[in-house]
């Protein structure tokens, strides 16, 4: 009995060695698991340190990145960059959120370029200029904010076609919800096609105060445009190629306050079949209307003083309805070159 007690372990015995066993290893997995965790932290806490308010060399500028989101901070002017050269350029694919402080006065060139996580951008009322490329590819832009404000904001427009420079401050950007508001200074260095902010334009909102005009190619050729944009009282001229070929534009609703409206301001918008000019509305440019292949009905207050040549060129649907009795005098020879019907003297 006693030589059988030497390989006989007490169940009890047996029980308590296992408990001190999975104790110790459970034990120890969790003191690694602590271990991982504080060695974490103090990764974390030096990559913080390192992106924590670091100086842009120049200015009194700082930038930080927390998490996704860039932030420029301070007082006066981003730098202009090469198309590679700004200081968070290598973190570029995983910023998604820029804050651009409220006192920093202009954007340089490239400064933002290639950040292809940002979805929706707000321009604060004190930055007064957006350098070349300054958002270039920033593929999921779609959202952009441009605050109100009194002074004009000046940009690089759009190049929509392949060019070998000076693409435009948002080239490659697919904007497609737009708050203006404030009026823009746009430079195109490009002759060929054109738009300020590319052609994915949907959905646009203008402020009620800063924006006077609609300027020169502003929505040239965004085909995702339905319906004229709301068109507060504040904003009384449409400028050139402002609306041209916006194919999708299905019904047009030009306000009354409205006065002038730009060379080729409407052409090639073949989606629309009725217009009527509002009576405040004096001047009407040159090529104004041309191509609006489905337009039948055109009624034109006696206001209108100027119309210029080929205002409704290729136009061949068109009767026109004019309140005036004849042709006034700044009505070019050649405004109505297809000699489309007129209604003298009629009633609108």
């Amino acid at each position: 009995m006693n030589t059988m007690n030497k390989f006989f372990l007490h169940p009890c015995a047996f029980t308590e060695k296992l408990q001190t066993e999975q104790k110790s290893f459970w034990g120890g997995f969790l003191r690694l698991i602590r271990i991982g965790l504080f060695i974490c932290g103090l990764l974390c806490a030096t990559v913080m340190t390192v992106q924590a308010q670091t100086e842009i060399p120049g200015t009194n500028l700082t930038w930080s990145i927390t998490g996704s989101t860039l932030t420029i901070s301070g007082t006066g002017a981003i730098p202009n960059y090469s198309a590679t050269g700004a200081p968070w350029y290598d973190s570029r694919t995983s910023i998604t959120a820029v804050i651009i402080g409220n006192e920093v006065t202009s954007i340089g060139d490239y400064a933002f370029s290639g950040c292809t996580g940002i979805e929706n951008l707000t321009i604060p009322n004190t930055v007064i200029s957006i350098g070349e490329g300054a958002f270039r590819d920033n593929s999921s832009l779609k959202s952009l904010v441009i605050e109100d404000g009194a002074t004009a904001l000046a940009l690089r427009g759009t190049a929509t076609a392949t060019a070998t420079s000076w693409m435009g401050s948002f080239y490659g950007t697919p904007i497609e919800t737009l708050y203006l508001g404030r009026n823009l200074n746009v430079s195109y260095g490009y002759s060929g096609y054109r738009a300020t902010f590319g052609t994915k334009v949907k959905n646009v909102t203008f402020g009620s105060s800063g924006v006077t005009s609609i300027g020169n190619y502003m929505f040239y050729g965004c085909t995702g445009l339905t319906s004229l944009p709301t068109i507060p009282n504040n904003i009384t001229t449409i400028g050139n190629y402002t609306f041209s070929d916006c194919i999708g534009i299905e019904s047009l609703t030009i306000p009354n306050n409205i006065t002038s409206i730009g060379s080729y301001a409407f052409s090639g918008c073949t989606g629309f079949a009725d217009l009527t000019i509002p009576n405040n509305i004096t001047t009407f440019s040159d090529y104004a209307f041309s191509g609006c292949t489905n337009m039948t009905d055109l009624f034109i207050s006696s206001s209108v003083e100027t119309i210029g040549t080929d205002a409704f060129a290729n136009c061949p649907r068109l009767s026109i309805y004019a309140q005036a009795n004849s042709k006034p005098y700044y009505w070019h020879d050649n405004w109505n070159p297809l000699n489309r019907p007129v209604k003298w003297g009629a009633k609108i």
